[in-house]
C-alpha cells in the first residue's frame, strides 16, 4: 500500500521519526528534524491540542450523540470506507466529542471509564511451538505452554489522549502516592536506583555498530530493528564521535527535569484526543492505572503479559483477527501511514469479540518484568517496585509483520518514552 500524501497532510506533518527497538527491545525512537538533526523531542513550535489538554473542551465542543458524531463514528467503524476517510473521521471525532469516550464525574473528578471486554478465566495457551508452525517465531517466544488465568477484562482500545488528559487535570503527576518506587525517582528527574542510565545503553550499541557497521545489517535481518530505524538513527549516530552521541542522549533524556506530561504531549501530530497517548514511560502508565483504580474502586491496572497475549491469540490466532497476514487490517510500517491513528480506525483488525488495535498503532506496556518463557506466575515477576526491563506487546505503527504477531515479545527499559509506546488497561473480574 502506498504512503498517501493526503493522509500525511491530514495527520499534519507526520513523517518518519524512528522506530523503537530494544536490545531485545530496549528500544528508542529518533529521526531527523527539519534541518536533518536527530529528533526525539517535541516538534519545535508545536502547540498542544486544546481538547487533549483540557477534557472540558473535548466534552463541550459538540453533543456526543449529534448526527455528525454518529455519522463519523459509523464511518470510522466501516471497513468498506477508505482508510484515509476513517482516519479523518477519527480525528474529527476526537475534537467534536467521541461517543465511545464519555467524560463522567466520579467523586467530583472528571474521568473517562475505559470500554472493556470480559475474558473468561481458565487455561490459557501462550508462546510459540511446533504447532501451529510460525516461521517468524523468535526463540524467546518459546516454548508454547499453558498458564492459569483468573477472569479479567481488557480495555477495548489503548488509552487515548482524552483519557490521559483527565489524569493530568486531576493532578496525577503531583500525587506521589500514585507512583511506584522507581516512578517517584523518575518523576523528580533523578536516577532510578537499580535502573541503567539511558546513556549506557546508547553508547554500548553505538560502539558495537561503529566498530562493526555490518552488525547493523545483521540486526535488521534478525528483526532487532528495521531498515528505517537503521537509516534514521544508527547509521547517523555511527558517524558521530562519542561526545556528540552522549550530548544527544542527554537532550533526549535530561537529568534533573521534573516530569509533568508525556514526551509528545505538545506534538500536534500525536495529541489528538482520539489517538492513543504515546511517549509514556512504564512509570506513567502504572501511575495512571493506580489513579483510575483508586478513583473508581474497580482495580484497574496494566495487564500481565499472559493476559495480553491470551486476549490477542485465543483460538490459536497468529494475529488478533486470525491466522493470515493482511496489512490492511492494522497500522504497521507496511501500510505507510507513519504515525499513530485514532483508536479503532482498523475495525477489521479487531479480535472476534471486539478488542481493537492489539496489532499495530502502539506497543503496549504490560506489568510484567522481562524474563524467558515459560511464564511462571509469582510475585517477583509482577512486582511493581522491582527494578528491571518490562515487557511490551502489540507492535507499533513503525513495526513490521513479524513484530505485530500476537506472540511477539519486546523488552523496554521502564524509562522508555518512545513515539510507539502506549498502553491499555485491564482489571480482574473475580
Amino acid at each position: 500500500m502506498p504512503c498517501w500524501p493526503s493522509t500525511r497532510r491530514w495527520l499534519r506533518g507526520v513523517y518518519w521519526r524512528g522506530e523503537g527497538r530494544g536490545a531485545r527491545g530496549e528500544g528508542r525512537e529518533e529521526g531527523r528534524g527539519a534541518r536533518g538533526e536527530l529528533r526525539h523531542e517535541d516538534s519545535p513550535g508545536a502547540q498542544p491540542d486544546p481538547a487533549a489538554d483540557n477534557p472540558d473542551v473535548a466534552a463541550d465542543l459538540a453533543p456526543r450523540n449529534s448526527p455528525l458524531a454518529t455519522a463519523l463514528l459509523e464511518r470510522l467503524a466501516s471497513p468498506a470506507v477508505h482508510l484515509r476517510s476513517r482516519i479523518e473521521a477519527g480525528l474529527l471525532l476526537g475534537r467534536l466529542g467521541d461517543p465511545r469516550f464519555v467524560v463522567e464525574r466520579v467523586q467530583g473528578v472528571r474521568v473517562i471509564l475505559p470500554p472493556a471486554v470480559s475474558i473468561a478465566g481458565g487455561k490459557a495457551t501462550i508462546g510459540s511451538g511446533r504447532w501451529p508452525p510460525d516461521s517468524l517465531a523468535d526463540k524467546d517466544e518459546k516454548p508454547r505452554h499453558d498458564v492459569r488465568l483468573a477472569p479479567y477484562a481488557l480495555g477495548r482500545y489503548p488509552v487515548t489522549n482524552a483519557e490521559y488528559a483527565c489524569f493530568m487535570a486531576a493532578g496525577g503527576y503531583d500525587d506521589e502516592s500514585l507512583w511506584t518506587a522507581g516512578g517517584r525517582y523518575w518523576r523528580r528527574g533523578e536516577p532510578v536506583p537499580g535502573e541503567d542510565d539511558p546513556a549506557n545503553w546508547y553508547l554500548e550499541y553505538w560502539r558495537k555498530f561503529r566498530d562493526d557497521p555490518a552488525e547493523i545489517d545483521r540486526r535488521i535481518r534478525s528483526g532487532w530493528m528495521t531498515e528505517h530505524q537503521a537509516d534514521q538513527m544508527w547509521r547517523i549516530l555511527v558517524t558521530w564521535d562519542e561526545e556528540s552521541v552522549l550530548a544527544q542522549v542527554r537532550r533526549w533524556y535530561p537529568v534533573g527535569n521534573i516530569m509533568n506530561e508525556p514526551r509528545y504531549w505538545k506534538d500536534d501530530t500525536l495529541n489528538n484526543p482520539s489517538q492513543p497517548v504515546v511517549g509514556v514511560t512504564w512509570y506513567e502508565a502504572m501511575a495512571y492505572a493506580t489513579w483510575l483504580g483508586r478513583l473508581t474502586g474497580e482495580g484497574w491496572r496494566l495487564p500481565t503479559e499472559p493476559e495480553w497475549e491470551w486476549a490477542a491469540r485465543r483460538g490459536r490466532r497468529r494475529f488478533p483477527w486470525g491466522g493470515n497476514w493482511d496489512e490492511r487490517r492494522l497500522n504497521s510500517l507496511e501500510g505507510r501511514v507513519m504515525g499513530t491513528t485514532p483508536v479503532g480506525a482498523y475495525p477489521h483488525g479487531a479480535t472476534p469479540d471486539g478488542i481493537y488495535d492489539l496489532a499495530g498503532n502502539v506497543y503496549e506496556w504490560t506489568s510484567t518484568l522481562a524474563a524467558d518463557y515459560p511464564y511462571v506466575a509469582d510475585a517477583s515477576r509482577e512486582d511493581p517496585d522491582a527494578a528491571g526491563i518490562r515487557i511490551a506487546r502489540g507492535g507499533g505503527w513503525a513495526a513490521v509483520c513479524k513484530m505485530v504477531r500476537g506472540a511477539y515479545r519486546i523488552r523496554f527499559y521502564p524509562w522508555g518514552r518512545d513515539l510507539i509506546l502506549g498502553y491499555r488497561l485491564a482489571w480482574t473480574l473475580s
